[in-house]
């Protein structure tokens, strides 16, 4: 329904890299901003986290359990999803892009690099301006690029010649059918929708990410009363 829409629609999706294990599907190391319009996808940017957070505009205070964890008085885009609650994550993302970029998602996308290993295998090789990645090395390649403070340029390149490629249908878009089955088979695609109606329609699903509310134990001390998951 976004896709087909008349008017013009906003989208992002950001890359999780499992390497580095973050609430929501792992670190944020880059992502896609486009426009989708009359079945078209438009003005198509690839950013890194470190790319957001030169261009913010102020700064967004952590939350309370990151300042007690780490002392970090204010969040960086890296470092955003720190929610388990896929909606929280989204609704911190998007401040950032406001703040930032000017950019007001109306889809936030969440993959993680696990989607582009799928993606390398179906294609059996990927070749960017630095590297060429096979199905035997991608996780290697990733990992190594995590321990070298190398992995926000590692998958802009990947995410600009997978989007390169789909434009100029070197890859057809049918090769990339397996990948996203399998993404959502292994529960690793992570949806947030802007309006409150298509949101609500998928809210029940995996995929939105939605962690209900639940009640602290009695006995634990309202302090100490949190999701090992929240970092």
């Amino acid at each position: 329904s976004l896709i087909s829409s008349s008017k013009t629609e906003y989208l992002a999706l950001i890359l999780q890299d499992t390497n580095e294990l973050k609430s929501s599907g792992g670190t944020i190391r880059s992502l896609v901003l486009a426009n989708l319009e009359n079945q078209k996808i438009t003005n198509i940017l690839v950013l890194s986290s470190g790319q957001i957070d030169q261009q913010m505009v102020g700064q967004i205070p952590s939350t309370s359990i990151i300042q007690s964890l780490t002392g970090q008085e204010n969040l960086s885009f890296i470092n955003s999803n720190v929610s388990p609650n896929f909606i929280e994550t989204s609704q911190m993302i998007d401040k950032f892009l406001k703040n930032s970029v000017n950019f007001s998602a109306d889809l936030i996308v969440g993959i993680t690099t696990q989607t582009f290993a799928d993606i390398v295998t179906e294609l059996g090789s990927l070749k960017t301006p630095s590297n060429t990645f096979t199905a035997n090395t991608f996780n290697q390649q990733m990992a190594e690029s995590s321990l070298n403070h190398t992995a926000s340029q590692t998958t802009v390149s990947l995410l600009e010649k997978v989007v390169q490629d789909l434009q100029t249908q070197n890859i057809p878009l049918i090769r990339l059918a397996r990948p996203i089955i399998n993404t959502l088979n292994q529960d690793s695609l992570r949806l947030w929708y802007r309006d409150p109606v298509k949101e609500n329609s998928i809210i029940d699903y995996s995929f939105a990410g939605n962690i209900f509310p639940s009640e602290c134990h009695p006995l634990i001390s309202t302090n100490n009363c949190f999701a090992d998951t929240a970092y």
